[in-house]
């Protein structure tokens, strides 16, 4: 039997800058008759977090594309590097990136992680940025 296929979501096509108000409403039009479809909630993440203010809703929508499917290397990549920029949320990004690493040891987020430790440890992070060593 052939693995059901199914063609991109419309919001693919409309995934640039400048459209991405339109794309998200393309992808939750989708969603509405796929709800626990993993893919499609990373994508919607990664359009809101290319939208102003919009982070901590592409943190929810990586969340639970991670409860559909927890394989999905690049959604920890990403849920981690944004938790890294919020205070406070360090040890989750780093769980995350390291989930990411264990996923896929290619991407070598080893060398993130031990740098993200570090200027926790040195108490560098402030506010939604870290800082650059001096």
């Amino acid at each position: 039997m052939i693995p059901e296929q199914r063609s991109p979501s419309p919001g693919i096509r409309t995934h640039t800058p400048g459209r991405l108000q339109e794309a998200l409403a393309e992808y939750n039009t989708v969603l509405k008759s796929r709800p626990e479809d993993a893919r499609l909630r990373d994508n919607i993440g990664n359009v809101l977090s290319q939208m102003p203010g919009r982070i901590s809703d592409a943190i929810v929508e990586w969340k639970i594309a991670l409860t559909l499917d927890p394989d999905l290397t690049n959604t920890h990549y990403q849920l981690g590097m944004a938790l890294s920029r919020l205070p406070g949320r360090m040890p989750e990004a780093i769980e995350e990136l390291e989930a990411a690493g264990r996923a896929n040891p290619g991407l070598r987020v080893e060398q993130i992680v031990n740098r993200l430790k570090a200027r926790q440890q040195q108490g560098k992070f402030h506010g939604t940025r870290l800082e650059r060593p001096k």
